[in-house]
């Protein structure tokens, strides 16, 4: 808020974590619409906010971490869009070939799916948020892709560099919210993130969690085994993998080999180049070995997976990601139509 009383809302990692998740509730001090207020020139930053060790890419996009509407839809667009669609769409609109857009060609697509998205359109206008369709769309993202002056480039390598380490962040900030004690969380808290995009309710959820609870009271010898932010990190590797690894998982249940503990580890270990840790192993199986019979019921593990890979955001129609690529492909014929015109 400023000296004239004109305000815009923001939120923070945490708030964006938890507008991410099923169910998550609302911190307890705060109510329904219900805000801090701050002003940068006579108010101290909010302590929620305040980390002078957060390494993350939030702290980076300046603003103290904070996040705009526009800001939000925007990373919902990365979250729900595989890495792979964005190179297409920066080769599409690289018509000169150097690998580099402009601040004004990213600030034009970003205009078109802020406009065309669903969530962007229900808040266009309203006094909560303000006007999300200005012309002048993710101010703090645009600033740490192209500099203050804006005349900076953005590549696809930079690009690809700030989706990991988006996903690096968030990865960290859903990690300290299972309160970690001496840097590991529980099983159960490393299930309960698993499962937290499943779309199952309660009773399902239940389900899962007492075939953990039972397969730690019969095999004792992980069940206080915690898990690091680098094995939590590790395994969302694997999900990067995952068409490759259903694709594999696919093939031996086609063929009629069980899914054992050790071919499933072998399979990992093709597809990532990186060994699973025997604990990890367990709580999957624990997880999604139905009937117990020692084999991964892969199909469930492969659904959920799909769903946590991008945190229950793979339907487009929310975030305009399918219109991302139209509006380059238009803005690309457009620029195409008006050098040869000149």
């Amino acid at each position: 808020m400023d000296e004239n009383g004109n305000y815009e809302i923001y939120m923070t990692p945490d708030d964006f974590v938890r507008s991410l998740r099923p169910n998550a509730m609302q911190p307890e001090n705060l109510g329904l619409d219900k805000f801090l207020k701050y002003n940068p020139k006579k108010d101290p930053l909010p302590s929620s906010t305040d980390n002078k060790d957060d390494d993350t890419i939030f702290s980076l996009l300046g603003r103290h971490g904070l996040i705009s509407f526009s800001d939000y839809i925007f990373l919902l667009t990365v979250l729900s869009t595989p890495r792979r669609n964005f190179e297409i769409a920066f080769k599409m609109f690289d018509i000169d070939g150097d690998g580099e857009i402009q601040r004004s060609e990213f600030d034009l697509v970003g205009s078109i799916i802020l406009a065309q998205s669903a969530v962007g359109m229900r808040h266009r206008d309203r006094k909560v948020t303000g006007n999300v369709l200005s012309s002048r769309v993710n101010s703090a993202l645009s600033t740490y892709f192209f500099g203050q002056d804006g005349n900076k480039k953005l590549t696809i390598s930079q690009f690809l560099k700030f989706h990991g380490q988006l996903q690096r962040g968030l990865l960290k900030i859903e990690f300290d919210q299972q309160s970690p004690e001496n840097g590991y969380i529980s099983r159960m808290s490393f299930a309960k993130l698993l499962l937290v995009y499943g779309g199952f309710d309660e009773m399902k959820r239940r389900k899962f969690y007492k075939r953990l609870n039972a397969h730690d009271e019969e095999f004792p010898q992980y069940a206080d085994k915690g898990i690091t932010f680098k094995e939590y990190e590790s395994y969302f590797d694997l999900l990067l993998s995952l068409d490759d690894l259903d694709t594999a998982l696919s093939l031996y249940n086609a063929a009629g080999v069980s899914l054992s503990r050790e071919r499933f580890k072998h399979v990992v270990k093709i597809v990532t180049d990186q060994a699973m840790g025997d604990h990890l192993v367990d709580i999957i199986f624990a997880l999604f070995d139905a009937d117990n019979d020692g084999e991964l019921s892969y199909k469930e593990f492969v659904q959920v997976m799909k769903q946590r890979q991008f945190r229950g955001l793979e339907k487009p129609k929310d975030t305009g990601v399918t219109r991302l690529l139209n509006a380059l492909w238009i803005c690309t014929k457009s620029t195409i139509t008006s050098g040869s015109d000149s």
